[in-house]
């Protein structure tokens, strides 16, 4: 959401939305109240054995706001590295799939950003054009494990 605060995953001074206790739709926060009703995200299946998929929607995203959406590999339960895959869909039509992205536990991905009403979607990379990781992610609320 626009609006979320949570940490600083970059050490530049400005916090990037992730880990908000009010307004990150996860595992521990599964329908979040933000617009009220339709409006709001849910996590419709969170997956804790690895094998995917998970699931998260928002019926009616609100004009003029831009989503962030990020994968957190929390935990790997001794499975070891995974590899995600994001895909986006607007009105039930696939727009964006970025597949076979590397992952270790800890790592957040900071995937893409998802602008409403045009649906326009902005992939986030690092300098040499890969997905934009931040490994060993936590926050004082959700240490690792």
């Amino acid at each position: 959401h626009p609006n979320a605060a949570g940490i600083d995953l970059q050490g530049d001074g400005q916090r990037d939305g992730y880990f908000d206790a009010h307004f990150d739709c996860f595992w521990s926060n599964t329908n979040p109240t933000w617009e009220g009703g339709d409006a709001d995200p849910r996590l419709d299946r969170d997956d804790t054995d690895g094998d995917g998929p998970e699931n998260m929607n928002v019926d009616k995203p609100v004009d003029g706001n831009t989503y962030k959406v990020g994968v957190h590999y929390w935990a790997d339960y001794d499975l070891g590295p995974s590899m995600a895959t994001i895909r986006v869909y607007l009105y039930g039509n696939l727009v964006y799939e970025r597949a076979k992205v590397h992952m270790v536990q800890g790592d957040l991905w900071d995937a893409l950003t998802i602008t409403w009403p045009s649906g326009v979607i902005s992939a986030k990379h690092d300098d040499a054009g890969e997905p934009l990781i931040f490994p060993m992610v936590a926050s004082d609320e959700f240490p690792m494990p």
